[in-house]
């Protein structure tokens, strides 16, 4: 399982949100093949969401978002 942010969009009288192609690589999602949502609104603040996630990265370090 993965967790990402995205925006929901408008379309027609439904709201769509997009999986970005590098999710979809890493969980091995084609175009067809079905796939279980858990909703939830994120919180527009996120001062203390990485509480404890080590401080400051440093220049160039990245995170993992799929751990």
């Amino acid at each position: 399982m993965t967790t990402t942010l995205q925006y929901a969009r408008k379309v027609g009288g439904s709201l769509i949100v997009t999986i970005p192609q590098e999710i979809a690589v890493h969980e091995n999602l084609h175009a067809g093949d079905m796939v279980k949502l858990q909703v939830e609104k994120a919180k527009k603040d996120w001062f203390g969401a990485l509480k404890g996630a080590g401080g400051k990265l440093q220049k160039g370090e990245k995170v993992d978002i799929h751990e």
